[in-house]
């Protein structure tokens, strides 16, 4: 199961469509700039002459939008947008990236080279709410870690009675987590958290009309968003 982190696994996939120096994310005008935004990337024991990668998400997968070199161990992106992005930043040297909230703010990323899903973002209101869920989410999943040991041990067993069981035990955790996100969404209705948990649902494959009716609680500004609108479409066409 994915996580929206969440723990979710979306293959980079590299597409040469990468461009130098900053850009302004949603292929706004000049003269539209509305906000800026400050990036700084402290990554312990990356290799030297490493680049950064800012991606967005196109048709489920990574597209290059911004590049950075390392220069004095840290990576800086700076720019305008018109909005917020769910962005992906990935690295040159691992096929391992971090998700995180690009919005109007001085933001810092950090971790360790080998633990980049530990990474912590901080700065910005919405990477501080994203950060919050994911904190919350992560209990469901800690509760499916404990059931490995259980499996190997009915699957080399041919326990089949064993293996049923867990599977109903983990379908339940699943149903849980499903409706905390859903549960999410109506809570926060002007949040663009709310849009990231949406299409990590729809990945997983969650009924439509849930997540028809979990997009339509969403407020009329948060539907404007060019992420919103995207999910609205991946949703019409389920």
């Amino acid at each position: 199961m994915k996580n929206s982190q969440i723990y979710c696994s979306i293959l980079c996939i590299w597409l040469f469509s990468c461009q130098n120096g900053s850009h302004p994310i949603g292929n706004v005008k000049k003269e539209n700039y509305l906000k800026e935004y400050s990036l700084r990337i402290s990554i312990d024991g990356v290799p030297s002459k490493s680049t950064a990668y800012l991606n967005i998400l196109e048709a489920q997968q990574l597209k290059r939008i911004d590049n950075a070199p390392l220069i004095n161990h840290q990576f800086h992106f700076k720019g305008h947008l018109k909005e917020p992005s769910f962005i992906w930043l990935t690295f040159d040297y691992t096929s391992q990236g971090i998700p995180f909230i690009l919005e109007a703010s001085n933001i810092h990323i950090s971790s360790e080279v080998l633990h980049l899903k530990s990474a912590l973002v901080k700065g910005g209101p919405l990477n501080k709410s994203y950060t919050d869920f994911k904190r919350k989410s992560s209990l469901f999943f800690s509760k499916i870690d404990v059931f490995y040991q259980r499996f190997q041990k009915a699957r080399l067993e041919n326990n089949s009675q064993e293996l049923a069981l867990i599977h109903k035990e983990i379908s339940d955790i699943k149903a849980a987590y499903f409706q905390f996100c859903i549960n999410y969404i109506h809570k926060h209705p002007d949040s663009f958290v709310s849009l990231i948990v949406l299409n990590d649902l729809i990945d997983e494959k969650v009924e439509k009309k849930k997540l028809f009716n979990a997009f339509s609680t969403c407020t009329d500004r948060l539907k404007k968003n060019a992420f919103a609108q995207i999910i609205q479409t991946r949703i019409n066409e389920l």
